[in-house]
């Protein structure tokens, strides 16, 4: 069993408590959800626990409506894993509305060239009283584990980051803020760490604007930002390095530095149309261990217009952008990317409209061998009419999409068998009597098909709910069917029946139970099967 303790952040709690002309000094809001679930097969192992739980409490101590004191408590009976622990605690307090705190586990952002998507466990604060902006974060943002070679981990160690921001007015206005980011890795906290697993050093800064040039319709952003890296601290020291700049980063002979920038011309000149110039250029040695999946080594540029005529009833968005990399000519060749899409909506009626949306990514390099050349297409088109009218005595609405993807691969070798296409087409029809009672009805066809081999893909699915008792109960039955045709054909039966009561203001029980049977084409290994669940939850708003 695994405890999981988290942070729930403020507007996410839902309050059911009456406006009164003096609130109460203190009050407490929140939710509690409680489920169980059972699971059993036939025909083929169970592939998840036979029965599991969870419970979930909420909630928010509010104190003279101007300090808020979020919590959120998890229990659950299902394994998590074991990459970072998950027996988490974690409070955001806010106070007057511009000062919060965190402690424990939270989430927080300094900015988008230094530190942001990185989970924290510690402390930190962020004052936003009126134009000011002042922020503080330290904690630890991975834990150590050691080497696992029999799932195939390699081992971590624990990294600890502090990160800090310090401004003036607020992002969606004029502002100027200097963001700080140091990390740095424990090497204690493993006993025997492989050769390439090393301790790591990082320290960012970067410098933010905004600056509204003609009020709301010109309005010029960006960041700057420089990083250093030093891949493993063992390794010596390089130079005399005045004693301030060690408080921060630490020069080695494998440490590097970079920059990065990101700059965007908004234009709103006039309420029919909109113009976007966002461009981005991260050198190939930036890393920010703050966003450690953040690509380098690239120079982006896009332009999105936006155009409304019609008084809104015909609406077109579209953007195209490049994207290079190599920049400093030290790669065998240089890919390019091209990005584009247009899409247009139109909404002539309120009873019907449609959307078109188009797409196209490019990728292209030419490196001296021709067999390593990548040059590909990847192309999407949607079509997504709707009508809404009276059928049967019912309000009736009818949709369908359409959806085309394919993918075209240039290369000499991957060519043949890379290239793939597929169509998709959904539609439904949905009935609402006044009576509550609805009808819905759902058509599914796909077609994927490569050099090697057709997959088609046909559903349908029917669903009809009803609610009684002066709405308290309401019940739904599904049921439906998709078949599969590739080398031989496969069939999946599937049915569900739900009921939901909500008593009074005491909160809803649901219990659903659902059952499917996969049938497969003896061509096939895999054994038939079905697969039973049925579960029962609790949910209440305070």
């Amino acid at each position: 069993m695994v405890v999981l303790i988290a942070l729930a952040g403020e507007g996410i709690l839902p309050e059911w408590s009456q406006a009164q002309e003096s609130p109460a000094p203190i009050r407490l809001t929140g939710m509690v959800n409680l489920a169980t679930e059972a699971y059993s097969s036939e025909g083929i192992d169970e592939r998840r626990p036979h029965d599991t739980f969870r419970a979930v409490f909420a909630p928010t101590l509010v104190i003279y409506d101007q300090i808020r004191l979020p919590f959120e408590f998890y229990l659950t009976s299902e394994d998590r894993g074991v990459r970072q622990p998950f027996n988490q605690f974690g409070v955001n307090p806010q106070f007057w509305g511009w000062m919060t705190l965190h402690a424990g586990y939270f989430s927080a952002r300094i900015s988008d060239l230094t530190f942001g998507d990185a989970r924290m466990l510690g402390g930190g604060i962020e004052l936003t009283p009126g134009n000011f902006r002042f922020s503080f974060l330290y904690g630890k943002i991975q834990q150590a584990v050691e080497e696992d070679t029999l799932n195939g981990f390699r081992g971590v160690f624990d990294r600890w980051a502090w990160a800090a921001k310090i401004g003036y007015g607020a992002e969606n206005a004029f502002h100027i803020h200097l963001n700080v980011m140091r990390v740095f890795d424990d090497s204690s906290t493993l006993s025997h760490p492989l050769p390439d697993i090393t301790p790591q050093e990082n320290f960012a800064v970067s410098l933010q604007y905004g600056v509204p040039i003609i009020g709301h319709a010109l309005t010029l952003s960006g960041e700057v930002a420089a990083a250093a890296l030093t891949s493993d601290t063992h390794l010596a020291e390089v130079g005399n390095s005045p004693s301030f700049v060690k408080n921060f980063f630490t020069p080695r002979i494998s440490s590097q530095v970079d920059g990065a920038t990101t700059m965007s011309l908004a234009i709103n000149a006039a309420s029919t149309w909109s113009l976007s110039l966002n461009g981005k250029w991260i050198g190939p040695g930036y890393v920010t261990l703050g966003y450690p999946q953040m690509p380098n080594d690239l120079l982006e540029g896009t332009i999105a217009p936006t155009i409304r005529l019609l008084q809104n009833l015909l609406t077109i968005r579209g953007s195209l952008g490049l994207q290079f990399n190599n920049l400093r000519d030290n790669r065998f060749s240089t890919t390019r990317r091209t990005i584009g899409n247009v899409g247009l909506t139109v909404q002539p009626a309120p009873e019907w409209g449609f959307d078109l949306q188009y797409s196209n990514y490019g990728m292209q390099s030419s490196p001296r061998n021709d067999t390593l050349r990548v040059d590909n297409i990847s192309q999407s088109f949607i079509f997504s009419p709707r009508y809404t009218f009276n059928a049967f005595e019912a309000v009736s609405t009818a949709m369908l999409t359409y959806s085309l993807q394919a993918f075209t691969d240039f290369n000499t070798v991957t060519g043949a068998l890379s290239d793939n296409k597929t169509n998709t087409g959904i539609g439904s029809w949905i009935l609402v009597w006044p009576s509550s009672l609805t009808l819905t009805t759902t058509l599914l066809y796909t077609s994927s098909s490569t050099q090697l081999i057709e997959t088609v893909i046909k559903g349908i699915t029917e669903t009809v709910g009803h609610s009684f008792l002066d709405r308290k109960l309401t019940a739904s039955l599904m049921l439906g069917y998709t078949r599969v045709q590739t080398t031989g054909e496969s069939g999946q039966t599937i049915g569900r029946v739900s009921v939901a009561y909500t008593p009074s203001t005491w909160g809803t029980f649901t219990l659903a139970l659902s059952t499917s049977q996969f049938v497969y084409d003896p061509l096939f290994s895999t054994p038939s099967y079905r697969e039973h669940t049925g579960s029962l939850t609790y949910g209440y708003a305070f």
